[in-house]
């Protein structure tokens, strides 16, 4: 639905998480977020995430998978967003999740990079 990156569909699951935060919509904009869907459907569901101050441990896989990506923009919103939710109350759900992922030494660099503020 809408127009590129599911902008309307996003933003209607948005403004429906802000009236009754439903675990069924909630998950919808988490999905979105994985690798199933396009560049600028996945941006546009992080930055609704973020704004709706939401993260779980499938949040926390799609977006470490996304810091890996070639697409320098995408890793970088899938980096400061692991790194905001690192930052907040999430932060045992983040490195909890991050350690329990099997990944290579080069693949940890990347995310590790975005969790440590220099």
């Amino acid at each position: 639905m809408g127009t590129r990156g599911l902008n309307v569909r996003i933003q209607w699951l948005e403004i429906k998480a802000m009236q009754e935060k439903s675990e069924v919509v909630m998950n919808e904009l988490v999905d979105y977020t994985s690798n199933s869907f396009d560049f600028i459907a996945r941006q546009n569901a992080i930055g609704a995430l973020k704004r709706l101050n939401y993260c779980n441990e499938q949040l926390v896989k799609n977006l470490a998978l996304g810091v890996q990506k070639a697409n320098w923009k995408l890793a970088k919103s899938c980096g400061l967003l692991l790194r905001h939710f690192y930052n907040s109350d999430f932060k045992e759900l983040v490195e909890k999740t991050i350690q329990a992922l099997e990944l290579k030494e080069d693949q940890s660099n990347r995310i590790n990079k975005y969790l440590v503020v220099k």
